[in-house]
């Protein structure tokens, strides 16, 4: 398979002059903070994939003009009138050696992707979406129910095959593609006949079988669509489409409501966005006609991006380049629905497609980063970061290899591609210390002394190390690092972040230093069994009488690590459970914060008073709970294994 090897742009939107990206064929991650240029590569390869897709080369020459020449350009505003302007991308395939790499190129001189078969199946097989795509399919008055069809003529369309392909009156055939379909049935008999004319019953005809192919697409793409929705949003709700189809020379009315002749013309039919609720506690009006109106923009965002990604697999093309494009997509997501499409989009689509992620967003870069292996990053991904910089008196974006923290810190120690600078070093050192703190809260769930989650990003280093002695104490890790990293904080990391360069650093500190993060990465705080997963216990008593009962954590069933040592549980930890279940019988009933054996022991002490039951008590509760048919402890064996 051809995957992009090169992507340049040369004076395109925010890029003066020339520009190579080089993807080496890997999946791309790019920070870029606000006006640095990161959307204009979005923009670069929609422009370069919808290419194929426009009548004539001219229609697309038009955006890398000079502006006095069109009023659609995208020419760099710094760029001269004569100055080349436009994308060109070369693929290389992964068999290097038997296929010869693919260079095409849109300019204002040149055009070459339309003929192209490569570069046109993989503008009909890859996905490009950013926030705006997915706000506007739910763009709405309150008053109005979601209306699709424009969505889809301008966005979908062209990218749907029907079964069969049309051949016109004039005995001109169209392609499967349902947008050539559409746009030879917008435009009405030419010239109009009448309706005795068996032509006008065969162009009839071709507007009967539009939409009972588009009525069939969306039947199909909704079943999909509603499988990513429950599966990986974890939404109760369905989605359906109300179809009401195109109708060809409808009739004309009056003012007085009565119909006066023909309309002649091709009224476009409609697709209504519906959400069906559960049936809960008997209520039967469960139809959401005007779901913006009543879901939030998240559980929104989520219908259309199950709804895109429920078309893409439609138009998956086996062995065709295929890129997934995404440029701040979950910007409207909650941070649950952020992390469950992040995974959907890692280990589903990431070995089908060559994914490029573009983001502003610095918690999300750093979210995507940490659910990469260290191999992955290194074979697999393209980390960069963009920011906006001068060029003279131009601004321009510059694009650099993303280094972590840490990695700047010990180049700043070693003087690798920098020159030797302790004030750096401590300074990113600090920065790597409250990444590595920060992630361990947010695993751990630190809470306040009201038992309130606390908002970990604003912390410093001195209250990162207060919190986390705390946190270390109750899990059981040994606090005496992060006493030793406290005086290290006082005498060399504060110094670094305050910029003072009269500061007396010791080597051998910065040394140490290095040594502490060294040993806290080794401390581990991860979920064994994740909150809203389902977990089984039975209960037997001595009259044969056993109750067994489905429970639901609401916070994870975390497991330790310390430096050389196996994972292992903290008995003190709390956390809510709702009870499902208990043989069979729906229960739904949520308990306070409670440790697993409080719990065990709650449950056998209300068969016992509720019930005057004799329940048999076993000894150890990590080998009677069970996920997914196994006991905790058989879990625990096979994560240290």
């Amino acid at each position: 398979m051809y995957k992009i090897k090169n992507l340049k742009l040369n004076n395109f939107k925010f890029f003066f002059g020339e520009q190579n990206l080089k993807l080496d064929k890997k999946h791309t991650l790019i920070y870029g903070e606000n006006g640095s240029g990161k959307s204009s590569i979005y923009w670069a390869l929609h422009c370069f994939l919808h290419s194929t897709l426009k009548a004539d080369v001219a229609s697309v020459q038009k955006y890398f003009l000079p502006i006095s020449q069109s009023d659609e350009s995208i020419k760099n505003r710094y760029a001269q009138d004569a100055d080349k302007s436009g994308v060109s991308i070369t693929l290389e395939h992964l068999d290097y050696e038997r296929y010869a790499n693919i260079n095409a190129e849109i300019s204002n001189n040149i055009v070459n992707t339309q003929t192209n078969p490569d570069i046109k199946l993989m503008a009909l097989s890859s996905e490009l979406i950013n926030y705006k795509v997915i706000y506007n399919m739910y763009l709405a008055t309150n008053k109005d129910t979601i209306k699709l069809f424009s969505y889809f003529e301008k966005n979908i369309l062209e990218f749907i095959d029907f079964d069969k392909e049309l051949t016109t009156i004039s005995g001109r055939k169209i392609s499967r593609n349902s947008l050539e379909w559409w746009r030879y049935i917008k435009e009405g008999m030419q010239p109009y006949t009448t309706m005795a004319d068996p032509n006008y019953g065969i162009f009839q005809g071709h507007v009967t079988d539009f939409n009972q192919h588009l009525q069939d697409y969306l039947q199909l793409i909704t079943g999909e669509a509603n499988r990513i929705l429950h599966d990986y949003f974890k939404e109760d709700f369905t989605i359906k489409f109300r179809y009401t189809p195109a109708v060809y020379n409808d009739f004309k009315y009056g003012d007085d409501g009565r119909p006066h002749g023909r309309t002649r013309t091709t009224k476009a039919p409609e697709i209504e966005l519906i959400v069906e609720l559960p049936n809960v506690g008997g209520i039967t009006s469960n139809k959401i006609e005007r779901p913006h109106s009543y879901l939030n923009e998240a559980r929104l965002s989520a219908i259309a991006i199950a709804i895109r990604l429920a078309i893409l697999r439609e138009r998956y093309i086996d062995n065709a380049p295929r890129i997934m494009v995404l440029d701040d997509l979950l910007l409207s997501l909650d941070l649950g629905n952020r992390s469950a499409l992040l995974k959907i989009i890692l280990k589903k689509y990431a070995p089908l497609y060559q994914l490029i992620i573009l983001t502003h967003d610095r918690v999300f870069f750093d979210s995507v980063l940490k659910h990469l292996t260290d191999d992955e990053r290194k074979n697999n991904w393209r980390i960069l970061e963009m920011y906006e910089t001068e060029n003279g008196d131009k601004k321009v974006p510059k694009v650099v290899t993303y280094q972590s923290s840490l990695s700047k810190a010990y180049a700043y120690f070693k003087g690798d591609n920098y020159p030797i600078d302790y004030n750096a070093c401590g300074n990113n050192q600090r920065q790597a210390l409250e990444e590595i703190f920060k992630e361990q809260f947010k695993v751990y769930s630190i809470r306040n002394e009201k038992n309130e989650l606390i908002n970990t990003n604003e912390l410093m280093i001195g209250e990162c190390i207060t919190r986390a002695r705390d946190m270390y104490k109750n899990i059981g890790f040994d606090t005496n690092l992060l006493d030793e990293l406290d005086i290290h904080r006082e005498q060399s990391l504060n110094p670094s972040s305050h910029h003072n360069p009269q500061s007396n650093f010791y080597k051998s500190e910065i040394k140490r230093t290095f040594e502490i993060i060294e040993l806290l990465q080794k401390h581990k705080i991860v979920p064994l069994i994740q909150k809203d997963s389902i977990i089984t216990f039975s209960v037997n008593c001595d009259d044969g009488t056993t109750y067994n009962y489905e429970v639901q954590l609401l916070d994870d069933i975390l497991v330790y690590k310390k430096p050389d040592s196996s994972f292992f549980y903290n008995s003190s930890d709390k956390r809510k459970y709702v009870i499902l279940k208990c043989n069979g019988r729906v229960l739904k009933n949520t308990t306070n914060g409670l440790t697993l054996q409080e719990f065990y022991d709650d449950t056998i002490n209300g068969i016992k008073g509720n019930l005057g039951k004799n329940p048999i008590l076993e000894k150890n509760i990590f080998d009677q709970f069970k996920f997914n048919g196994k006991s905790i402890n058989e879990t625990l064996a096979e994560m240290n294994n």
